[in-house]
């Protein structure tokens, strides 16, 4: 696998869930003060009119804000599945390393968190506790160690499933501005150029009436 390294454009994105129908190309940045400081001059000079692209797609922003870089040392990471949906899922570090050794460095993408493996150069999505059981677990009447649990814990995290609800106004006006998919938007570019005019004519007159 072609990598990339610090300070260098990117030559070959990496991928995960290699070989299934849900393998994707990963890219990841880490954030330059260069870069968010060129883009908040950006939306300032054309009166906050990039803020809509951010908005619709949040990797204009990651770019905006963010260089490309080596993803064991990244912030954030940009996932696009077949159907071009775009995914920017932010990158964690454990405080304690993994069983191996090396750096804990984890993203969570459709409840599937995926570790940085060092020696395969790539994020593996993580197995569940019956993969590594053997087959006396069952059997075992002390069960684990504080000190396994303990990583099991950190590795794993809680058992609890957290939904988050968005207000019916933020839904009804994201339907508003952003009616198409970005799929739907490619197939009729047509459609796309009328939605730029009108967001246009949008900001326009919000700001003359102001």
């Amino acid at each position: 696998m072609t990598k990339y390294s610090m300070g260098k454009k990117k030559t070959s994105a990496f991928r995960i869930n290699v070989g299934t129908e849900d393998e994707m190309p990963l890219e990841s940045f880490r954030w330059s003060i260069k870069r968010a400081i060129a883009g908040w001059v950006a939306v300032i000079l054309c009166a906050g009119i990039p803020l809509f692209l951010y908005s619709w797609r949040r990797s204009i922003l990651l770019r905006f804000t963010h260089a490309h870089c080596h993803p064991d040392v990244a912030h954030k990471v940009l996932l696009k599945d077949k159907y071009d949906r775009e995914y920017v899922e932010e990158v964690h570090r454990g405080d304690r390393p993994l069983k191996d050794g090396t750096n804990y460095i984890y993203f969570c993408n459709k409840r599937t968190k995926y570790v940085w493996k060092t020696d395969l150069q790539r994020f593996v999505a993580l197995d569940g506790l019956q993969v590594e059981s053997s087959s006396d677990f069952h059997d075992m009447s002390m069960g684990l160690s504080c000190m396994d649990v303990d990583y099991q814990k950190e590795l794993y995290g809680q058992n609890t499933l957290f939904i988050q609800m968005q207000p019916i106004y933020k839904l009804v006006l994201h339907e508003v501005f952003f009616p198409f998919t970005p799929s739907t938007l490619k197939k009729r570019p047509w459609l796309h150029w009328y939605l730029s005019f009108f967001r246009l004519m949008f900001l326009s007159s919000f700001f003359f009436f102001s």
